[in-house]
């Protein structure tokens, strides 16, 4: 006997396969996204019933038989949770790239390890929205034997910068009590902060979660996560020559 994703399993937001109820017995399943639970077993030996919204914005009944994505968009289509699952970096990059598509005026980015390769994931996000008017990234400096690394996203960051006409700022945090306190990653855009992480986890097929966080104090939380690293003396200014030099220094 089949077994199906039980209720709790499915969350509004998720992509599904379903079996419509005008389908039933004939094997045609029908992908969408759930907007609304309306079965009240936890298990069902059919499926359990949702309403999805199809490719058509069609609301239409089902039994759930198989979860596509194991992410989730809520009520206002924001996406409030996504899954990095090892061996999917495509799947997963499609939906970090869709999340981050999603943003309202600006882009802020705090990474651990941000490097130049990293770039291709913005370039796809800024042709999807032309809405985003500023982008700030700070990440942490590479190991005194990873120059190499570190002249490679000057370059790339120097070029990203000229190719688009928006507000780009990137810093550097050389600051090693700072770097030891640091564990989460964080994604902020207008009115929302998500627990974030970093690109590279997609690509070596590392387990992890984005998650949309509490909204309810965006000022609070932005000046911690983010703003006091940003305004660190330690934090050095790809884009200032100075900078620049004593980040070349610490290399030396």
């Amino acid at each position: 006997m089949n077994e199906f994703p039980s209720n709790d399993e499915i969350i509004e937001g998720m992509r599904v396969l379903v079996e419509l109820i005008r389908d039933r017995g004939n094997g045609k399943l029908t992908e969408g996204i759930v907007i609304r639970k309306i079965g009240f077993l936890n298990k069902d030996r059919r499926g359990c019933l949702v309403i999805i919204k199809n490719e058509e914005n069609k609301e239409l009944q089902g039994r759930v038989h198989k979860i596509l994505d194991t992410y989730s968009i809520n009520k206002k289509n924001i996406i409030e949770h996504i899954e990095i699952l090892p061996d999917e970096y495509y799947t997963s990059r499609k939906k970090v790239i869709e999340l981050l598509s999603q943003s309202e005026d600006f882009i802020w980015l705090f990474q651990g390890y941000f490097r130049h390769n990293h770039f291709d994931i913005l370039k796809e996000v800024l042709e999807n929205n032309k809405s985003i008017k500023e982008i700030k990234i700070i990440t942490i400096i590479q190991r005194k034997n990873q120059k190499n690394l570190f002249e490679l996203l000057l370059e790339n960051s120097k070029m990203f910068k000229k190719e688009y006409s928006l507000d780009i700022q990137i810093k550097i945090l050389n600051d090693k009590d700072a770097g030891q306190k640091l564990h989460n990653r964080y994604y902020f855009t207008k009115d929302r902060q998500y627990d974030f992480i970093d690109f590279d986890q997609m690509k070596n097929s590392q387990r992890s979660e984005i998650q949309l966080l509490d909204q309810t104090e965006f000022k609070e939380n932005s000046e911690r996560d983010f703003l006091q690293y940003w305004n660190l003396e330690t934090a050095f200014d790809l884009f200032n020559k100075n900078d620049v030099n004593k980040i070349l220094e610490y290399f030396d």
